[in-house]
Parts: structure tokens; sequence; C-alpha cells
């Protein structure tokens, strides 16, 4: 599977791995949750990558589902 292509406006690769490991200055972070709130292709991409990091753990910027629509499975 190949990496995802970034638009040009996108943060570089390397930021957003630093994003999901923590890495980056409260700035740096700052922009890049700014980012993700209005571009779907490093939203999904980000939410992707945060649920391999740990399962026990929602994924950064992960949507929680609302109670009254979501389904319990039986």
């Amino acid at each position: 599977m190949s990496a995802p292509s970034f638009p040009s406006e996108c943060p570089p690769q390397e930021t957003v791995a630093q994003f999901l490991d923590g890495r980056l200055d409260t700035p740096q972070r700052e922009d890049v949750e700014r980012h993700i709130t209005v571009c779907p292709i490093c939203f999904d991409v980000i939410l992707a990558a945060g649920r391999g990091l740990d399962e026990t753990t929602p994924a950064v910027g992960a949507r929680t589902p609302n109670a009254t629509t979501a389904k319990v499975p039986s």
C-alpha cells in the first residue's frame, strides 16, 4: 500500500508522524489540529494511523458516536 498523497497545503508527512507521536511543540500541534478540522484527507490519515497506535484509546481527533445513533452489537 502506498502512502497517501497530501495536497501542498497539508503538513509534511514527517510533521504528521511527529503529531501522532506527541513530539510537536504547542504552536505546531495547534497548527495541525486546526488543519485537520478543514482537511478530510489529513483527518482520515491521522484517524487511521491513530487507531494503529493504541487500540485502548481513541485516535487523535476521533469522532465519538452520538449516543442516540450509535449501534450496539447484538
